[in-house]
């Protein structure tokens, strides 16, 4: 099971008084959706700047690399296919060496970890503890044109510059030079589109996606105790048998939802089993306390219609799914568990030696993808859930 995964904050009133009153009874979220709308603009220019410094990076470290000696590595494979004699008696099939040429390691872009400035954190945040990343968040958060994202973007970039030579002591002079060459980075990290991509959708297309949207889960609840198919309009260009009831899709509502409500606050990506839920029991430490299943959220459509509860569980079960849920009062024990076993949860999926200080800096990605989203929910008292492919890399869909 291959999963993207993400960790949103959760507005607990945003579900409580405007998404499940809408579902129920109608409620009109016209201001809502306009919101979200605005949000994706923003989010989608914030990630134009986000992957401009992904590109730059890798043009950084060609650069490195075409100025430092080669290492030869090697490695053996089997000769032959073993044959069944050797099989029945437990031998291997001789083993013949090969080898391959790479590049010394090279630094690369200094304090730039991809995994998480490009495919982790949502908006442009390449560097920065903790508290330096909730707040950049804020601030995103609270932009209200594109001039202010590019604000933003141009004060990640000159950062990025700002700290462009802080390498290890014995980096190579040709590597530093080769930086030097490429600098100031403002020259280079522009938010431009790939050539042949999509121009990002405008504030009317995305008000028009998003109610669509949200139009949908109306005809999906109000179909619950009907063996009515969905309309055409909303059954058109989806790969699914036309005569399939519309109630059969209530089990995905939350999903749903959950992925309009992360239109509004975008959520941390991560990849394969690196959740909270999930590294906890990994490391033995008991979260049972803190996690429940996200039912508090639909509990009045769950109510209504079960189906719509059938697949809430505490932690990620399958793709395209939620996973566990933590509500507001449980979240200075959940970020305090976070805190206490920060080194187990980095380690929890590495099997090698020891690592080094620099080395466990580098690993600790997946685990700021988590304590990151729920300090800042902890700070202005939200809830943190867990979800499988409201975002995946593979198919475009970013934060």
């Amino acid at each position: 099971m291959g999963l993207d995964t993400s960790a949103h904050p959760v507005d607990v009133a945003l579900f409580r008084d405007r998404l499940v009153p809408f579902v129920k009874e109608g409620k009109p979220i016209d201001d809502v959706i306009a919101r979200a709308a605005r949000m994706a603009v923003l989010a989608a220019r914030a990630a134009d700047w986000r992957f401009a410094a992904q590109r730059f990076s890798m043009d950084l470290r060609k650069a490195q690399e075409d100025v430092v000696p080669k290492v030869t590595e090697r490695y053996t494979v089997p000769g032959r296919n073993t044959t069944f004699f050797e099989r029945l008696l437990g031998r291997k099939a001789p083993e013949v060496v090969k080898e391959y040429e790479r590049p010394e390691f090279v630094p690369g872009l200094a304090g730039y970890d991809s995994d998480l400035a490009a495919w982790g954190r949502p908006f442009f945040m390449p560097m920065g503890d903790v508290a330096r990343v909730v707040e950049l968040y804020e601030r995103y958060l609270a932009a209200e044109d594109q001039t202010a994202i590019d604000a933003l973007g141009r004060a990640m970039v000159g950062e990025l510059s700002a700290n462009g030579l802080n390498f290890p002591k014995d980096t190579r002079a040709a590597v530093i030079q080769a930086t030097k060459a490429l600098m100031p980075f403002e020259k280079h990290i522009r938010p431009m589109r790939e050539e042949g991509a999509e121009p990002p959708l405008t504030l009317a297309q995305q008000q028009r996606r998003l109610k669509r949207e949200t139009e949908l889960w109306r005809v999906i609840f109000q179909g619950r105790d009907s063996d009515a198919p969905l309309p055409a309009e909303y059954a058109e260009g989806r790969d699914i048998d036309p005569e399939t009831p519309a109630r059969e899709f209530l089990v995905n509502l939350p999903l749903q939802m959950a992925g309009f409500a992360a239109e509004l606050m975008p959520g941390w990506m991560s990849r394969g089993y690196g959740y909270a839920s999930s590294l906890f029991d990994k490391i033995g430490v008991k979260a049972s306390h803190v996690f429940e299943t996200p039912e508090a959220l639909f509990k009045d459509l769950v109510k209504a219609a079960p189906a719509v509860g059938q697949m809430l569980n505490e932690t990620i079960v399958e793709n395209f799914c939620l996973g566990g849920y933590v509500p507001p009062q449980k979240m200075q024990t959940f970020v305090d568990m976070l805190t206490k076993h920060r080194r187990e949860m980095v380690l929890a999926f590495d099997d090698g030696p020891e690592p080094t200080p620099e080395q466990f800096a580098m690993m600790e990605a997946d685990y700021l993808k988590i304590l990151e989203p729920a300090t800042f929910a902890l700070k202005q008292g939200y809830g943190y859930l867990e979800a499988a492919e409201i975002y995946s890399a593979p198919l475009g869909m970013a934060n």
